[in-house]
Order: C-alpha cells, then structure tokens, then sequence
C-alpha cells in the first residue's frame, strides 16, 4: 500500500510513514466493511464508481471524502491492487449545511408550520455536526491499495 503527502496532510498525520504504520482500512475507515463494498465490483472495464463516505483523521475526528478510482492489474490480468483518488468535501458539505441552517431559519420565520417546504428541509436535515472544516488543507489525496 501507497499514500501520496496530501493524503498524508489530508488524514492530520506528521508523515507519511506514521500513517504507513496504521491499519489504513481500520485507522480511517469509520464502517471499514464500506471499503470491501465499494472496491469489490470494480474491474478494468468496471472502475470504481464515486462514493462519499465518512472517513477518521488520526486525531478522530470526521472527514467527508468522495472515493473514485480503478483496479490495477499486474502482467498476467491479476489484480494487484486500487488505485484511489480521495477528494475531501467536508468544507464543501459544511458550507451546505450552513446554507441549508439559513434557509430553516428563514422558512421557520415566515412559513406556516406546516409548510411543505419547511416539513421537506426538516427531514433533509443533517444532524451529524461533527465533521470539522478541513481549512488550508490540499482537498485531493491518492492511496493505493
């Protein structure tokens, strides 16, 4: 298995070789059995379709990554290994939260209770608030696996 330095940066690691040391699938996988899920119906015609997750840095806390990429094949068609592109969304699922924040408050103000608008934007709601802001830091990563 490979990281890049962003990926390294990325996941809150001092280097490439402490991230290196960790079980990669357990230390920043938040469900590690998504990790079999999205890589096990990928093949050379077949790549790895885009899926955003919840990913772990290595002090905890969450991240929202967006993973895409495709299977690698050694000389006689055997697979051997993923190449993985990580895109970090955290910022850009924070600003969406925050707009979604705004326009409750707005509708909550002038709407009538019950409106379908209202009762609509109440159930898109998310409530897992946890994820930080991953401010200054490089939005893209590889891992190859």
């Amino acid at each position: 298995m490979d990281v890049n330095q962003a990926l390294v940066t990325m996941l809150g690691y001092a280097s490439r070789k402490e991230l290196m040391a960790e079980d990669l699938t357990g230390a920043i996988f938040l469900d590690p059995s998504i990790r079999h899920q999205i890589l096990d119906g990928s093949s050379p015609e077949n790549p790895v379709k885009p899926a955003e997750i919840d990913w772990k840095r290595g002090d905890g806390t969450t991240l929202k990554v967006r993973l895409s990429g495709r299977e690698v094949q050694g000389e006689r068609g055997n697979i051997e290994g993923y190449e993985v592109i990580v895109e970090d969304l955290t910022n850009q699922r924070e600003i969406e939260l925050f707009d979604l924040d705004q326009l409750k408050q707005i509708l909550e103000k002038y709407a009538s209770p019950r409106s379908a608008a209202l009762q609509t934007l109440l159930r898109w709601q998310r409530t897992d608030k946890e994820a930080k802001p991953s401010s200054g830091q490089q939005r893209w990563g590889v891992m190859g696996c």
